[in-house]
């Protein structure tokens, strides 16, 4: 053997342990890599298992969960709303157990006892959820009256029995409210209509909002001792005498009446309203053994067809009224009547009062306004820049 031949030799003898080590570790990794995807379908099979029984717990807890009661309403009390049944007591008697929900039907309700809220009480009515007031020949009535603090009114109807009063003699009869809110009182989308007195009558602090009185017989809307009135988006219209029920009382028969009984600071604010058909559209009066202030805004409203759209008299105290951006239109009397204590400002306005005239544009007034803005004795007005059409 060469010395060449004896060198090959001795290396391949050398590496034969290196190659037995070599395959000794890829078997060992080869048996490594099947138990770690033994592993891998092990951990696969308990993460089923995990979600599973998450699955599980998320359907046992839902089972164990209470379920949220339905909510009652004035039917579970005995209420049936078919427009026959008398549901006073029945509709009194969940207002007393604090259930305040009425489902669209049509209740008829004795306005002589009337349904009564207290501080607290959210009546929400269906918009087809109509109180009707049984026929009577009461001078003075009520159909619904909420007094105290946080009161919430929403929606709903209340029909006063105009058309079917019996008119006695010795009165007036014009005392039948649809609804009597005093206090802190909000109102939202309720419609009343064809009382024999106020569709609707205020005292303390309250807020109207999407409101509509229409075709009551002595007034839309009345306030008395109320200091703060807040009134959005809201109509009163037709007030006065029909037809069907021969003269008007003795009251103004405005859309809204500001009127107080006892003399306070009230600020009274309205804007988008709707005044129409009324025989004042607006009206702030302040009578002599009362007196106090009157500080009322008409925003953005219309005054449409009234016998005066806006009008104010202060017989003691003082009155001022803030008219811009109104509609002040086919008034018969004046548009804007401004009697004696008070004082109007008026900007910003469209007027049309007069049948056809040439559109003009004036800052303050002269002879062809008088109808727009009529001053009378003893009345002021501050008048900035209005469209006359």
């Amino acid at each position: 053997m060469t010395d060449a031949q004896l060198a090959l030799a001795n290396a391949k003898a050398s590496l034969e342990p290196v190659a037995a080590a070599v395959g000794e570790l890829i078997a060992t990794n080869g048996m490594l890599s099947l138990k770690v995807d033994d592993l891998s379908a092990a951990n696969v099979q308990l993460q089923a298992q995990v979600d599973a029984l998450r699955l599980e717990n998320a359907e046992l807890r839902k089972k164990l969960e209470p379920v949220p009661p339905v909510l009652k309403t004035v039917k579970d009390y005995g209420a049936k709303g078919d427009g026959v049944t008398d549901d006073t007591a029945a509709i009194q008697s969940a207002f007393n157990a604090k259930v305040y929900k009425i489902p669209a039907g049509r209740y008829m309700v004795d306005a002589v006892k009337s349904l009564n809220v207290g501080s607290g009480a959210v009546v929400e009515m269906d918009p087809e959820a109509v109180l009707v007031a049984k026929p009577n020949s009461a001078p003075r009535y009520y159909v619904l009256k909420a007094s105290g603090e946080g009161i919430k009114i929403k929606g709903g109807q209340i029909i006063g029995d105009r058309l079917k009063h019996t008119y006695t003699t010795g009165s007036t009869h014009e005392w039948g409210y649809g609804l009597f809110a005093s206090g802190d009182v909000e109102i939202d989308g309720l419609k009343v209509s064809e009382c024999t007195g106020d569709g609707i009558g205020v005292s303390g602090n309250v807020v109207l909002r999407n409101v509509v009185s229409t075709k009551n017989r002595r007034q839309g809307l009345s306030a008395f001792s109320c200091r703060s009135l807040k009134v959005y988006d809201s109509e009163f219209s037709l007030t006065g005498a029909l037809l069907t029920d021969g003269a008007a009382p003795n009251g103004p028969c405005a859309g809204v009446d500001i009127e107080p009984d006892s003399a306070y600071a009230v600020t009274a604010y309205f804007e988008r309203c709707k005044f129409n058909g009324n025989r004042a559209g607006f009206l702030a009066w302040l009578r002599a053994e009362v007196g106090g202030t009157i500080t009322a805004t008409l925003k953005d409203c219309e005054m449409v067809g009234n016998a005066n759209g806006a009008h104010a008299k202060a017989l003691a105290g003082s009155i001022a009224v803030n008219v811009s951006g109104c509609s002040v239109t086919n008034n018969r009397g004046s548009g804007l009547r401004i009697e004696s204590g008070a004082t109007f400002n008026v900007d910003g306005n469209v007027f049309d009062q007069t049948g056809e005239r040439t559109d003009f544009t004036l800052t303050s007034t002269d002879t062809r306004t008088r109808y727009d803005i009529n001053v009378l004795t003893g009345g002021k007005a501050n008048v900035g820049t209005n469209k006359y059409v």
